[in-house]
């Protein structure tokens, strides 16, 4: 009876580690796709919150970063476009 026991144990035990082991991998995998995407604020490419201008070519102009960069992010700050 005492083999039965620690092969549920021994069981019980490789289903947590394989468990633990998605977790772990999941985590990193979320985390190393966060490190290489950027933020790209619309100001750097010429957006100014005058409310007058035009700045359909300096959004443009980071989203098409984004997407060469394979992601990442366009950052619209505060004021009127």
């Amino acid at each position: 009876m005492q083999g039965v026991q620690d092969f549920s144990l021994s069981l019980e035990m490789t289903r947590i580690y394989l468990i633990m082991k998605v977790i772990v991998t999941a985590l990193l995998f979320s985390i190393s796709l966060s490190a290489f995407s950027a933020d790209h604020s619309i100001l750097a490419y010429g957006a100014k919150a005058d409310g007058k201008t035009i700045n359909t070519k300096a959004i443009q102009a980071a989203v098409d970063q984004c997407s060469k960069e394979h992601g990442g992010r366009v950052m619209v700050p505060a004021g009127v476009f």
